[in-house]
This record gives structure tokens, sequence and C-alpha cells, in this order.
């Protein structure tokens, strides 16, 4: 990671070594010592019923029997340590992230895969799954997060919805 040195006297101030290499252990470990009251807050998919009425919809007009995984957008409050990621009916489009009552909601890309029996709910291989994801993540690490940092963090939904009986079955993953 390359840090750049901007002085304590303001913008105008001239560095005495303009660019630094430091580890990127070094650079967490001084974000945790500058900022003793960081935090981790784990986050826990919350599915709104809107969102399931939106896929029943999508999945009776357009998808019918198709049952790749389509992506989708969940929204989480970083300055709110509630720990919710919001899954609902506009996270099927692409709505960028929007400004509710002076916080901003932040988008978290993922995936959504829906299958179209019950066997094949209980028979999906979980383990490739999170593989799979993994694998992802780990390109992005080597290759794209210092431009898109969103795409550190990820989910995936695994679903069986049965639109004949109105009954939902789904398992979730969080990286």
């Amino acid at each position: 990671i390359n840090a750049e040195y901007m002085g304590s006297s303001g913008i105008n101030a001239e560095p005495q070594n303009p660019k630094t290499t430091i580890s990127i252990e070094t650079w967490c470990y001084l974000i945790i010592v500058m900022n003793k009251d960081l935090s981790f807050t784990p986050l826990s998919p919350f599915i709104d019923i809107t969102f399931w009425h939106e896929f029943s919809s999508l999945k009776l007009d357009k998808l019918q029997l198709n049952d790749k995984p389509i992506r989708i957008f969940a929204t989480y409050t970083p300055a709110i340590a509630s720990g919710k990621l919001s899954i609902s009916d506009t996270c099927l489009s692409e709505k960028s992230a929007k400004s509710v009552g002076g916080l901003i909601e932040s988008r978290m890309e993922g995936t959504f895969h829906n299958v179209n029996t019950e066997e094949q709910f209980k028979e999906a291989d979980r383990k490739a799954i999170a593989g799979n994801v993994e694998k992802r993540l780990r390109e992005v690490i080597e290759k794209e997060w210092v431009e898109n940092s969103r795409k550190l963090a990820e989910f995936y939904v695994l679903a069986f919805v049965d639109l004949k009986q109105y009954v939902v079955t789904y398992k979730y993953l969080l990286l």
C-alpha cells in the first residue's frame, strides 16, 4: 500500500518523504491503534416480504423455469451498528444507494440462486458454493479491491420458493 503523508499544518504542507510504502499488516495495525473505538458488527440478512412478492412476480413472468443465479443488491447503514443487511423489493433492480434521514444506505452486491425443486435445494453443494464465492473474493483482492472496495463484502442466498404452497426456504452466506 502506498500511503501519502498529508502534513499536520494543512493541505499545503510539504512532506519530507512524499510516498512511503508500508505493509498491509502495518496499515491495519495503525488503523486499530489510532481508532480504539473501532468495532465490528456482524451482519445478518433480513429478507423483507416485499422481496419475496417481487421475486414471485419475476419468477412467474420472466424467469419461469430458469434457475440460474441472479445478481441482486442488499442495503445496510454503516453509521448505525444495527447489523441488518436488508433485502427488499428494490434489491432486484439496479438502483443506487440513497440518502435517508441524513444517513447513507450502502449497497452490497450478492447472488440470489433460486432452485426449482425442494430436492435441488436439499442436494445443493453448499461447500462448493462457498468455495466459488471465496474464489471470486480472492480474485477481487488480487486485482481490483482498491478501485472497487464494495466487492470485498458479498452475500449468497440459496432459496427454494414454492409458489403453489407459499413456502420459502433459504440459506445464506455472508463474506
